[in-house]
């Protein structure tokens, strides 16, 4: 299975991608929170946009379809996070698979935090807009 039919099988994965008009990768998407509660789970908060191609007057890369993308875990079952201390995070790339029963949510970056996150259920909310 791809990993963007993954993502479409997550509650709320349909909606993320009806927003950005495609199964977002998350690229230079801005990871702005990660955290972790022993009895409810894990969230990771991503800012993230499309880039339309079009450059402003200085040159800078215009941007549409800005939202927040929650990403809730429950049933964590295993963690393996590199350069933890590097909050806000910029993602390379972002991949949601299926392993056995489990969803692994696995993104690198090129700045900050990267890694993975195995649980047995995630979801994702999209709140439009900037942080």
């Amino acid at each position: 299975m791809e990993p963007a039919d993954t993502l479409l099988m997550l509650p709320g994965g349909q909606a993320v991608a009806d927003w950005f008009g495609r199964v977002p990768r998350f690229h230079d998407a801005e990871i702005f929170a990660l955290g972790f509660d022993m009895s409810s789970g894990a969230t990771l908060r991503l800012h993230a946009w499309n880039l339309t191609g079009e450059r402003d007057g200085k040159g800078v890369f215009l941007v549409d379809k800005n939202a927040v993308v929650s990403i809730q875990f429950a049933g964590v079952r295993e963690v393996n996070l590199t350069d933890l201390n590097l909050l806000p995070a910029i993602v390379y790339e972002l991949s949601v698979s299926k392993v056995d029963y489990d969803f692994r949510v696995e993104w690198s970056s090129s700045y900050g935090v990267y890694g993975y996150i195995v649980a047995s259920d995630a979801r994702l909310d999209l709140t439009p807009g900037a942080p």
